[in-house]
């Protein structure tokens, strides 16, 4: 993908298993996964996602609106949400001095349909970018699928 001008790599691992493990929520696949971003072959972010029952990354969503830009700290927002899944660097955040700290969370159904499965996905993300004073300079969250 092209991010800030920058041309950024993408390796992921997924993994997924319906034997003796639960998902969090009722009627999901439980999975997990990983996702690491290169510029020039270095690191410049990690996340990790799973839908398992002892490790899911599920977060509230409804309480970003209480982290503002300018005055939220870093432990703010990380008393608010959790620990983040992941972790941004420039270009994956606007500026060379921020840091992203990165919550993901990834579900998967399954529908039986006459002589089909229909597959509803659904993703949400939040990278909030701190500077390196500690407060946050910028919050982004997309949600896409159906949950």
């Amino acid at each position: 993908m092209l991010k800030n001008e920058q041309i950024v790599k993408t390796i992921s691992y997924a993994y997924s298993t319906k034997l003796g493990e639960r998902s969090a929520v009722s009627g999901v696949t439980p999975v997990r996964a990983m996702g690491f971003y290169f510029v020039d072959l270095v690191l410049v972010g990690h996340e990790f996602t799973s839908s398992f029952e002892k490790d899911h990354t599920n977060f509230d969503e409804t309480k970003i609106t209480q982290i503002k830009k300018g005055e939220t700290t870093q432990a703010q927002v990380i008393a608010l949400v959790g620990q983040p899944t992941g972790s941004y660097i420039f270009p994956l955040v606007q500026r060379k001095d921020e840091r992203g700290l990165v919550y993901v969370y990834t579900q998967t159904r399954f529908e039986e349909i006459p002589f089909a499965r229909k597959i509803k996905q659904y993703r949400k993300v939040l990278v909030v970018s701190v500077g390196e004073n500690g407060v946050v300079t910028d919050v982004t969250f997309n949600a896409s699928g159906e949950k």
